[in-house]
């Protein structure tokens, strides 16, 4: 089997694959999964991963790439460094990269009808379609997918571009945000920006875009959510 050195290190460590389970948060049949070759471990998962199985994460991700069994770990950080090449210079770890087939279909992408030149649409709350979820999303429950409309953050995002957002991530100026405002009819779903946010003071919210260049403000009163774009499916 393509991992069977994780079972071997567990049953040393006196340890079992139920209990990795739990602490990676999925069913046991995920990790015999990951044994068997069938499963790449996610990102989010290889910290907990490795501090199970009593390794460094870099370890952990040198033998998942190479799918060996791990040799005796070393006793000083300097016996377990590799040998430093004099012509090569810095060389980055290989690990396996999941592909399509791989990342699992489940992230929402939210309808939206088109609005204003300043680039508003209405967010009907609606799921149009499900699509693979990038592992920057993995652990985040309440991510989710979004199709840019209109020319207003071109050429950073260009219309019909899918992004990326996480509501769980702080947002900073200089970042690409999800904002969405209250409509003036208390009827109407709420108005939904791409923007860039600069800041939030006391009473308002500030954002700018690049197409035509120019700074939107709304009341903080109006101002139903702001959420990080950390991403586009387009790039």
């Amino acid at each position: 089997m393509a991992n069977e050195w994780i079972s071997e290190r567990l049953r040393s460590l006196k340890k079992t694959k139920s209990g990795l389970a739990k602490t990676l948060g999925v069913d046991p049949a995920r990790v015999s999964e990951i044994i068997g070759g069938r499963r790449n471990v996610q990102v989010s998962e290889l910290p907990l991963m490795a501090e199970v199985l009593e390794m460094t994460t870099t370890e952990l991700v040198d033998l998942l790439a190479s799918r060996h069994s791990p040799a005796p770990r070393a006793e000083s950080a300097a016996a377990a460094a590799p040998p430093a090449s004099s012509t090569d210079g810095f060389l980055a770890q290989m690990v396996d990269i999941p592909g399509f087939a791989h990342l699992q279909r489940n992230l929402p992408v939210y309808g939206s009808a088109m609005g204003g030149a300043d680039g508003a649409f209405e967010m009907n709350g609606q799921v149009m379609d499900y699509v693979e979820r990038p592992p920057a999303l993995a652990g985040a429950k309440n991510a989710y997918g979004l199709y840019v409309q209109g020319e207003s953050m071109s050429p950073r995002f260009e219309a019909g571009w899918l992004v990326h957002v996480n509501p769980n991530r702080p947002v900073r100026r200089g970042d690409n945000v999800v904002i969405q405002v209250r409509a003036h009819d208390e009827h109407a779903p709420p108005l939904a920006y791409v923007k860039v946010f600069e800041c939030r003071t006391p009473t308002k919210l500030v954002v700018r875009q690049f197409n035509p260049p120019a700074e939107m403000e709304w009341p903080n009163e109006d101002v139903v959510s702001i959420h990080r774009v950390i991403g586009t499916a387009e790039m």
